[in-house]
C-alpha cells in the first residue's frame, strides 16, 4: 500500500475516531438522549468524504478500524474510565455496513444508499449485541431494545444520513474537482501538515484521556 493512501486511512479514521472519542464522550458525559446518531450521522460524512477519493469497497471498514483503535486507545489510557466495548463495535458495524451498503448500490450514494446503510448499521449492531455477545444491557430488555434501536435511533439516523450523504458526496466531488483536498494532488507541505495533524489528534485523544 502506498504511502499516501496509508496517511489518507489514518487521516480520516482519526477524524472519525476523534468525532466518538472528544464529541461522543462530551455527549455521554452530559447525559444526551441518543448521542449515537448525531456520531453515526458524523461517521457516514466522513465515510462519504473518503469514498469519493479512494472508491474502493472495503475503505470504509479500513477506516472504522482505526476509528476504533483510535478511542480503545483514550479508554485504556483514562484513569478510572470504563471500557465500553460495545461502542467500538458500534463503529466497526456502521463501517462494514457502509462497505456491504456500497455491493448492493454499486457506485450509487444517494438518499437510498444511506438510508439501507444505515438500518444495516443499527440492525447489526442491535442483534449481535443482544443475541450473540449477549450483552446484558441489552440481552436483559430484549427484542423491545433491540427494535427501538434499529426503528427509533435507526429511523432517526436514517433520516439524517438521507440528507448528509448526498451533501457530503457534493462537497467532496467540488474539494476535489478544485484540487482543494491535499490528497487530490499530493505535495510534501499537505503531506506534512496532514501527518502532523493526526499525530496531535492521537496526543490529543491521550491528553484528553489523562
Amino acid at each position: 500500500m502506498k504511502k499516501n493512501n496509508i496517511l489518507f486511512i489514518l487521516f480520516l479514521g482519526t477524524l472519525w475516531g476523534a468525532s466518538e472519542a472528544i464529541l461522543g464522550g462530551a455527549l455521554y458525559q452530559l447525559g444526551v438522549p441518543r448521542a449515537s446518531i448525531l456520531l453515526a450521522i458524523i461517521a457516514f460524512a466522513v465515510l462519504t468524504l473518503a469514498r469519493e477519493y479512494r472508491p474502493q469497497v472495503g475503505m470504509a471498514t479500513l477506516l472504522a478500524i482505526v476509528a476504533v483503535v483510535y478511542k480503545a486507545l483514550g479508554m485504556l489510557a483514562a484513569r478510572n474510565h470504563p471500557i465500553f466495548l460495545c461502542h467500538c463495535w458500534g463503529v466497526l458495524t456502521l463501517g462494514v455496513s457502509y462497505d456491504v451498503m456500497r455491493l448492493v448500490w454499486k457506485d450509487r450514494h444517494d438518499r437510498l444508499f444511506a438510508i439501507t446503510a444505515s438500518y444495516l448499521g443499527y440492525g447489526l449492531f442491535a442483534v449481535t449485541m443482544t443475541y450473540i455477545f449477549r450483552y446484558s444491557y441489552w440481552y436483559q430488555v430484549g427484542v423491545s431494545k433491540v427494535l427501538d434501536h434499529i426503528l427509533i435511533a435507526g429511523t432517526i439516523t436514517a433520516a439524517g444520513s438521507a440528507i448528509v450523504v448526498p451533501s457530503a458526496a457534493y462537497f467532496a466531488r467540488a474539494l476535489k474537482a478544485k484540487q482543494l483536498w491535499p490528497f487530490a494532488v499530493p505535495s510534501k507541505l499537505a503531506t506534512g501538515i496532514t501527518s502532523l495533524l493526526v499525530v496531535v489528534l492521537w496526543i490529543l485523544d491521550l491528553g484528553v484521556s489523562f
